[in-house]
């Protein structure tokens, strides 16, 4: 049985409704104020992976990877690209690889959340909603969709989603209440 259900899909996101970029507070008071976030499920997005493996992350955020944490596959493929895309003949190649592969090793299968059909559906209203209202370039979304893919997979099984890229992420917010972001600045 799919969960794919265009109409549930639209009721809930209401593309038409959306004429104008929603104002955000500025980042820096999300940061501000999730600080002292109460202990909860926890997504890292792409970022926390990167930030954590160059010891920029600051110590809430440390913090909040001790907690129950999932993984969205979106972002585990994009901490994966770098496998592919580094030069096998640059001198620091084979650390970062053997860092990346150790990270992802460590990964239990079992915390692992792939987007469903449902959740590609709706990340493709959003990503279509903030392409219209940015007026991005055509061809240009795809550059935002894995985020809204992270953001909706956390929105599924209730986690928030711990991330630097806080201003992608409170958009996404705007139009997706349920969605919990926890922000931090990188050392």
């Amino acid at each position: 049985m799919t969960s794919f259900d265009v109409g549930r899909a639209q009721r809930r996101l209401k593309p038409g409704k959306w004429t104008q970029l929603p104002t955000l507070p500025a980042p820096g008071i999300l940061v501000a104020t999730c600080i002292g976030l109460a202990r909860t499920l926890v997504l890292p997005d792409t970022t926390t992976y990167i930030h954590s493996g160059k010891k920029k992350l600051p110590p809430h955020a440390v913090q909040w990877l001790k907690w129950p944490v999932r993984h969205s596959s979106v972002a585990l493929g994009e901490v994966a690209y770098p496998l592919g895309r580094l030069d096998p003949a640059d001198s620091r190649t084979p650390a970062r690889i053997a860092y990346l592969e150790e990270m992802l090793a460590e990964i239990l299968p079992n915390r692992i959340i792939a987007p469903d059909e449902d959740m590609h559906l709706q990340a493709g209203i959003i990503m279509g909603i903030i392409a219209r209202l940015k007026a991005l370039p055509a061809g240009d979304h795809k550059k935002h969709l894995n985020d809204v893919l992270i953001a909706m997979t956390a929105d599924k099984i209730g986690a928030t989603v711990i991330t630097a890229n806080v201003a992608d992420f409170m958009l996404i917010q705007q139009i997706v209440p349920t969605l919990k972001v926890a922000g931090y600045r990188v050392l």
